[in-house]
C-alpha cells in the first residue's frame, strides 16, 4: 500500500511521531511517500508531485491539517485519515494513543470511506476570474481590524437578498457548519445534508441571521467597502485580499473529500463527545 504523509506544525513532538509513524509503516510493507518539505523529517525520497501515486494520505495534527490534506488529496480522489495531535479534534478520525492499532486496520483494509461535499469559490475581479479556490468547511471575507466593516451585496442564484455590513461574511458546508460557523452563531448542520449556510460576523443589524440555502444554488457576494484592508480566506488559509467591487461566487465543488473512518460512531455521537452537545 502507497501512503501519503502530511503535517504542517514542524515541532518536535509532531515530527517525532512522524518519523516513528513512518518507520512503523515501512516495516509492516507500506510505501510512505511525502512532499518535499516534509521528506527529510521522515528519511524518505520527496514526492515532488505529492499526493499522486497515494492509496490514501495520513494527516498528523488537528483539524487545520487535516482540511488542508483533503484540499490536496479530493481532486485526486484520495481519501484522508486524521491523526489529531492537536487539542479538539472534531474531524480527525485516530488519537495519538490509538495510532499503531488504527494503522494495523488500516493494512488491513478494515475501515470504511465517507464522503463530504466541498465548495469551490472563483474571486472575480473587473469581470476576470482572479482566483478559485476548493474548501470542505468554508470560506470567509473578514475585515483587518484596522478597517471599517464589511460591505457585502449578497445574492442568491440572480436573485439579490440583501446587503449585510459586519465584520465579516462565512458560507459553509454542512461539515463546516461545527467550525467558524458555529462560533459565529450558525446552527449545526448534520454533515449529509447537502446545504450552504451563511453567517455573518458580528453583524451591524440584529435582524442579519444566519440562512440555509440548497447547495446546488450559487451564492455570489458582491464586496462594496470602499477603503481598508480586507482579505478572502478557505478552510482557515489566507487565499486573497480583496477589493471594491470585487465579486465572489460560491457553488458545490465538483470535487468530494473523503474520510476514512475506522469505528462506527455516529455524526450524533462525535457531537456530544467532542462539544458537550446537549449536556
Amino acid at each position: 500500500m502507497n501512503i501519503g504523509l502530511f503535517f504542517r506544525k514542524f515541532t518536535d513532538s509532531v515530527i517525532r511521531t512522524a518519523h516513528d509513524t513512518t518507520n512503523w509503516l515501512k516495516s509492516n510493507g507500506a510505501t510512505v511517500y511525502a512532499p518535499a518539505d516534509i521528506s527529510k523529517y521522515v528519511n524518505i525520497e520527496p514526492n515532488g508531485d505529492f499526493p499522486h501515486g497515494c492509496d490514501m494520505v495520513i494527516s498528523l495534527g488537528g483539524d487545520g491539517t487535516l482540511l488542508r490534506a483533503v484540499r490536496q488529496a479530493a481532486p485526486l480522489d484520495i481519501p484522508v485519515l486524521g491523526i489529531n495531535l492537536g487539542r479538539l479534534g472534531y474531524l480527525t478520525e485516530v488519537e495519538q494513543s490509538e495510532i499503531y492499532d488504527s494503522l494495523s486496520k488500516v493494512l488491513r483494509s478494515e475501515y470504511t470511506i465517507e464522503s463530504r461535499e466541498m465548495l469551490k469559490a472563483v474571486i472575480i475581479r473587473s469581470g476576470k476570474e482572479k482566483t478559485s479556490v476548493h474548501a470542505l468547511n468554508d470560506v470567509y471575507i473578514y475585515r483587518d481590524l484596522s478597517s471599517a466593516l464589511v460591505d457585502v451585496k449578497l445574492y442568491i442564484d440572480s436573485e439579490f437578498v440583501g446587503m449585510t455590513r459586519s465584520d465579516g461574511l462565512i458560507v459553509c458546508t454542512a461539515t463546516g457548519s461545527t467550525a467558524y460557523a458555529l462560533s459565529s452563531g450558525g446552527a449545526i448542520l448534520d454533515h449529509e445534508c447537502s446545504n450552504f449556510e451563511i453567517v455573518a460576523i458580528c453583524p451591524h443589524k440584529i435582524n442579519h441571521r444566519p440562512i440555509i440555502i440548497p447547495s446546488s444554488k450559487k451564492v455570489t457576494l458582491e464586496f462594496l467597502s470602499p477603503e481598508g484592508k480586507f482579505s478572502f480566506f478557505a478552510d482557515g488559509d489566507l487565499i486573497s485580499e480583496i477589493k471594491q467591487h470585487d465579486k465572489i461566487t460560491i457553488i458545490r465543488s465538483e470535487y468530494t473529500a473523503k474520510l476514512i473512518r475506522l469505528s462506527d460512531k455516529s455524526f450524533w455521537t462525535v457531537l456530544k463527545n467532542k462539544f458537550d452537545w446537549g449536556r
